[in-house]
């Protein structure tokens, strides 16, 4: 399977403007179809705890962009987004979206950056998921801080259906890039 990861000068708390790079990166580079498109962490809003901002329901303007550009590009896509719960806070989610623009599952962060007081801020996850494709390929995504903790890796490899896939979607700080690949290279 073929994968595009976009990385993005995300504006700041600037839904549209995320959306607009997103379609214009889409437009350089053409993925093929039935491919996956990979988004980064929070792509619609930067790595914000302004959770009036921040969180939505699934059919508000990331997931309803998810699904469109899904269908657009005839790519799957798995991008990050917050989402509102009915009671507490908001999730800090990867969304997997289908070609024909249907959610097919979500994953909440299981480790939310206390560091940055994420915790505060969004509630935390608590299963490790794998989507399977109607292809049979397996992809398990974990978000950013989760990176730090090998035990949900070792966890996914240990299901009677590994993933064939691990994709982490992140909002890491250039100052920290050297910290990223070393985890990744882990």
């Amino acid at each position: 399977m073929k994968t595009y990861a976009y990385q993005l000068d995300i504006q700041w708390e600037k839904k549209e403007d995320n959306f607009r790079k997103i379609r214009k990166l889409t437009e350089l580079h053409q993925p093929d179809k039935g491919s996956l498109i990979i988004l980064p962490e929070m792509f619609a809003t930067g790595f914000s705890m302004n959770t009036e901002i921040t969180q939505e329901k699934e059919d508000g303007p990331s997931g309803n962009f998810l699904k469109t550009f899904a269908s657009e590009t005839g790519c799957y896509v798995i991008g990050g987004m917050t989402q509102a719960k009915a009671i507490g806070k908001p999730t800090n989610d990867a969304l997997l979206i289908s070609p024909d623009g249907r959610r097919m599952g979500e994953y909440s962060k299981i480790h939310p950056f206390s560091l940055g007081k994420e915790d505060e801020h969004y509630s935390d996850g608590n299963k490790v998921f794998t989507f399977e494709l109607p292809n049979g390929f397996r992809i398990c995504p974990f978000i950013c801080y989760d990176l730090r903790f090998p035990e949900i890796f070792r966890i996914a490899m240990q299901s009677d259906q590994p993933p064939h896939l691990f994709v982490v979607i992140a909002n890491w700080p250039n100052r920290r890039t050297q910290h990223w690949v070393r985890l990744l290279e882990a």
